[in-house]
């Protein structure tokens, strides 16, 4: 593998790594909703995407398994939605998110990247290769696609209740002042 290769795909792993520990972390006890969290979080997985671009459209039905995959992330999220509690107090917003579907969708991709490390490590013929054939996987591509449409639901729903709550703050002060 040359040396960009394996740095991209060294700062790719790392970011990842660095995600699903957020993600983990996240998915214990009540947490405070940020209005910097959407924002960062859209901007992080969206440039993701946009680094698989070129696998998935060289490999059309990878593509299919990705979105495929992403659609059935973003059912989970609104079922975790659904789950989760919020409660909107003077200064803050707290939610607590439903932790089974974030910690078995970390675990899943967790899993897939701890397999392939070990597919190359074991097998020197995988590793020849190259591991451009591990970011085109459907296993891969799969576990990544289910983690990231869930994350993006979930990312999307957090901040409509938070601008729910802001738009029934405003109209409150507004109704009150007038």
């Amino acid at each position: 593998m040359q040396t960009p290769a394996l740095l991209g795909f060294t700062a790719a792993i790392a970011v990842l790594t660095w995600r699903i520990y957020v993600r983990i972390k996240r998915s214990y006890g009540p947490q405070r909703l940020s209005r910097f969290r959407a924002p960062v979080t859209f901007t992080i997985y969206c440039v993701l995407l946009l680094a698989l671009t070129p696998v998935l459209w060289s490999r059309p039905s990878a593509a299919l398994v990705m979105a495929l995959c992403m659609g059935a992330g973003a059912g989970l999220g609104a079922v975790a939605l659904t789950k989760s509690t919020f409660v909107a107090r003077p200064g803050s917003l707290i939610y607590t998110p439903y932790a089974p579907i974030a910690l078995t969708l970390a675990a899943l991709f967790l899993v897939r990247i701890l397999w392939r490390i070990a597919e190359i490590l074991i097998n020197a013929k995988s590793a020849s290769q190259g591991n451009a054939d591990f970011i085109r996987s459907g296993w891969t591509l799969g576990a990544f696609g289910l983690w990231v449409g869930y994350i993006l639901w979930y990312t999307y729903g957090l901040a409509a209740w938070r601008r729910r709550v802001l738009e029934r703050k405003r109209a409150r002060e507004t109704a009150g002042g007038a």
